[in-house]
This record gives C-alpha cells, sequence and structure tokens, in this order.
C-alpha cells in the first residue's frame, strides 16, 4: 500500500510540473505576442530566448540579425532587447543629464548582482543617487594631479621591471602582449592604489621561464593567485552572468556559477587584506610618515577622531565600501586597457606608415636620450593618441551599449557624430582620460626601448567577444633597440 501511495505521489508531482512548464510557456508566449511595440528578430523560446542560435562569437550573431533585420531589431537574449544599430538613431539614449530615462545600464538578475557585488558602486549599479555619489568620488580620485604623477612614476617603475623580465626570458620567446599587459597594468595600479606590491608580473615570469625563479613570499604569492584567477576569467564571467538565464546558472551549470562566484569572492578577500594591514600601519606609524595614495586617503578619514563636521563623517566609508571602490578603480579600466594595448600594437605592425610616423613622434618629442622622459611630454604624443582613438574605433571594445529605460520613450529622434569608444551620455566612462594616458605612455614606452616585430603578420587579427573584445592574437618578438 505504502509503495502505490508512494507512486500516486509521484505521478502527481509529475502532473503539477508538467502543468507548471505547460503554464510557463503559455504565459511566455502570451507576453511575447502581446508585447508593446513589436519589432523583427528571431524567434525566442521559453527560458533561453534566442541564445540557441548563437554560434561562437556574440558579435557575429548581432551582425547578422542586423543584415537580416536592418538598423532596428530586438534580440531575446534570454529577456527581450532593442538593438540600435545605426549610432545616429540613439540621441535619447545618450542625452549627458538627469532627464535622461537611461540612467541605468541594465537590469540585473539576483544571480548577477551576488557576482557583481565587487562591482557595485560604479559599473553596474542601478541606483542612480548611489552611483552618482560614487562615481563623483571615483573622478575626484583619479583627476587629482598628484595621483596622475604618482601613477606616471608606477608605470616607468613597472615597465623597468617587465624589461628585466623579457631580457630573462631571451629576444626569441614569444611575447603575448595582452597577457602582460592584463599584469602590468594590476601591477601599477595596485601600487598606485595602495602602495602594495603583489608581483602579479613576476608570478607570471615565474610560469613562464624555464630558468630560475623569482624568490615571491608565500603569503604574496597565495594572495596573487587570487588575482590572477580574476583576470583570467573575469570578461567571460560577466559575459556568463549577463546572458546566461539564472535558473540555468543556479541547476544546469551551477558548477561554472560557484567556479564564478569563488573567484570572485577570492579576489575581494584580497583587497580586505591590505585594508587591514594598512589599517595597522595607520594605527602604529607616525602620520608624518604616511604614504600618500587612494588607500590612505580614504582610511585616514575612517581612523581620525570623533571631533570632526558633520559634513566629513557623511563621507566616510566602511572597510568593506573601500575595498569594492579599490575593486573598481583598479579593475575597470585593465580588461579593456590591455585588450586595445595589444590591438593597438597589431594596427601598428600591419600599418608600415603609421610605424613610421609613430617612431617620428617619438624621436621629436624624447630625441636620442631614452631618459628624457616626464609626465608632461605625454600631452605631446598627439600622433599615438590618434592612432589609440583609430584603434577603439575600429577595434571597440564594447559589442553593445546596454541601457534600461526607467518610462516609455520616443526613439525616434537623430543625433549626428557620436563617439563611442567610451560609452556617452551619463554613464561614459569615468577613467577615460587616464585609460589614454596609460595607453599612450605605455606604447611609447614599448617602441622607444624595443623593435617589436609580429610573429604572424601575414595572419589576419584575431579577436573573441565576450564582455568585452578580447584580443587572441598580439603575439610579438621584442628587441631592445640598444642592442643595435
Amino acid at each position: 500500500m505504502a509503495f502505490n501511495l508512494d507512486f500516486l505521489l509521484s505521478i502527481k508531482l509529475f502532473e503539477i510540473l508538467t502543468l507548471t512548464f505547460l503554464y510557463y510557456i503559455f504565459h511566455f508566449y502570451f507576453n511575447y505576442y502581446t508585447r508593446k511595440n513589436p519589432l523583427p528578430g528571431p524567434f525566442p523560446l521559453p527560458i533561453i530566448g534566442n541564445l540557441y542560435l548563437i554560434r561562437g562569437d556574440l558579435f557575429d550573431f548581432i551582425q547578422k540579425n542586423h543584415q537580416q533585420y536592418g538598423d532596428l531589431f530586438e534580440l531575446w537574449v534570454p529577456n527581450r532587447n532593442i538593438y540600435f544599430n545605426n549610432v545616429n538613431q540613439i540621441g535619447k539614449l545618450t542625452q549627458p543629464n538627469t532627464k535622461s530615462s537611461f540612467t541605468t545600464q541594465m537590469k540585473l538578475t539576483k544571480i548577477f548582482q551576488e557576482y557583481i557585488q565587487t562591482f557595485g558602486f560604479i559599473i553596474l549599479n542601478d541606483d542612480y543617487e548611489s552611483w552618482r555619489y560614487y562615481r563623483k568620488l571615483l573622478e575626484q580620485t583619479i583627476s587629482n594631479q598628484s595621483y596622475q604623477h604618482s601613477l606616471f612614476d608606477v608605470i616607468l617603475e613597472c615597465f623597468g621591471e617587465i624589461q628585466g623580465h623579457w631580457k630573462k626570458l631571451g629576444a626569441e620567446h614569444v611575447i603575448d602582449i595582452r597577457e602582460w599587459a592584463l599584469r602590468l597594468l594590476f601591477d601599477i595600479l595596485i601600487r598606485t592604489t595602495t602602495g602594495e606590491n603583489l608581483f602579479i608580473m613576476t608570478k607570471y615570469f615565474n610560469h613562464l621561464t624555464a630558468g630560475p625563479k623569482v624568490h615571491i613570499a608565500k603569503e604574496i604569492d597565495e594572495m596573487g593567485e587570487g588575482i590572477d584567477q580574476q583576470l583570467k576569467n573575469g570578461a567571460k564571467a560577466l559575459f556568463y552572468f549577463q546572458y546566461v538565464p539564472e535558473v540555468l546558472a543556479r541547476t544546469v551549470f551551477w558548477w561554472k556559477t560557484k567556479k564564478y562566484l569563488q573567484i570572485s569572492k577570492k579576489a575581494q578577500s584580497v583587497y580586505n587584506k591590505i585594508i587591514e594591514k594598512r589599517k595597522q600601519e595607520i594605527r602604529n606609524e607616525d602620520s608624518s610618515n604616511r604614504k600618500v595614495d587612494v588607500l590612505n586617503l580614504l582610511l585616514n578619514a575612517n581612523l581620525s577622531d570623533e571631533n570632526e563636521s558633520p559634513s566629513s563623517k557623511s563621507i566616510r566609508l566602511s572597510d568593506q565600501e573601500i575595498s569594492i571602490f579599490l575593486f573598481e578603480i583598479i579593475n575597470t579600466s585593465i580588461l579593456t586597457t590591455s585588450n586595445t594595448f595589444a590591438f593597438t600594437v597589431e594596427h601598428i605592425e600591419r600599418n608600415k606608415k603609421v610605424k613610421e610616423k609613430l617612431l617620428e613622434e617619438l624621436k621629436t618629442v624624447f630625441g636620442d636620450d631614452k631618459n628624457n622622459i616626464s609626465f608632461y611630454k605625454l600631452s605631446q604624443l598627439k600622433y599615438i593618441e590618434a592612432v589609440i582613438y583609430e584603434t577603439l574605433r575600429v577595434t571597440p571594445q564594447t559589442l553593445t551599449i546596454i541601457r534600461t529605460n526607467n518610462k516609455e520613450v520616443d526613439v525616434s529622434n537623430i543625433k549626428k557624430n557620436s563617439n563611442l569608444s567610451f560609452g556617452t551620455g551619463l554613464r561614459i566612462c569615468p577613467g577615460r582620460f587616464q585609460a589614454i594616458n596609460m595607453l599612450k605612455t605605455l606604447i611609447f614606452l614599448l617602441y622607444l626601448n624595443y623593435h617589436v616585430e609580429l610573429v604572424d603578420p601575414h595572419s589576419p587579427i584575431k579577436n573573441e567577444f565576450t564582455f568585452v573584445n578580447i584580443c587572441l592574437s598580439g603575439k610579438v618578438y621584442v628587441r631592445p633597440r640598444n642592442a643595435e
């Protein structure tokens, strides 16, 4: 009798699940066929939308739909997204004022919110007032002249270290520009913002070299491992949580979800350790000997005495907020800047006239003295800056500029000549000038010190669109100029 009862219960459960699934399908297609302002586009399936049609690169998929349906169409990836494929059609999406109906970048699933807790202040923050406050704080931090000079000095220092690593690897070793740039940029920004060195470049060198390895303290090495995993998987994880339906991420692909969440938490714990270490240093050291960096500026307000004005207290951040803030300063530009650097080198090496003009500019600005380098000379590198912007035009870092409307709007107006390299409107990248200056510095240092040669100059540039445009080529030989 118990067996029969269990059997009956299993039948009932199956019926309930079947009816629930059928109701979901009916509800999905009812909403689909009754949606407002239907646009042309491929037919979606429940749960996965149009994801079943994607074969390989997402950019190719969108391009094919653009060719088939025109400049304005909709895709369900997995929810409804309207695609404008003509820059002249997005005027109201890019209004640089608070009256815009598109102040939010995207609607996030709960699991995406869980992952991007480390990006929650600026990049994907959909709370407008909170986003505006933290963006202003970030802009004030990175636009500070002392910060910019410190950043430039650290770039020179770190580039000197990378030269040492490349010398040990030898002139015949293939240099993957993007992989080195990822770690170089992290080392630069972690030192500039916190004064700490996690030796991520050195860790990568130890992975590559067949010769003696550079010793790294165990604690630093373990912290570096968390960061290295984040650098390797960051773009893929963001792409995964953006496009994979939450129900599938929590069930079918639970193992991949767990992996990405663990990597994010491990990377965040590195910043927490740095903050705790610095707080102890501040308590124990003479204030006149304190380092001048972003972390100290944020922590000093928290650790000062209570005899402060209410306005001073109001700008205090918790340790967790400081950790997230540092994470954003460092990581918002690493993925895009490293790939842009690799693409720029690719384009320079494939265009002889461009390379000649670039070297002429270096000769004019710096002469024959490689030590004749200063922050103020960056503004004279007009041609290099033009090459960077052209690279961003030809191989943009972002596939789409995502905006979510908070009320019904008419998007039929026209806006001419929009430059969308760093986004546009209220959500334009706050670190765009810093990114350009970093790229200019790295490019002039590379070509001032090395002869660069593509490993395979006859093959086309290879890339892959995930959350950003990843350079899969960018393999070069570098030979010191002073070796002539």
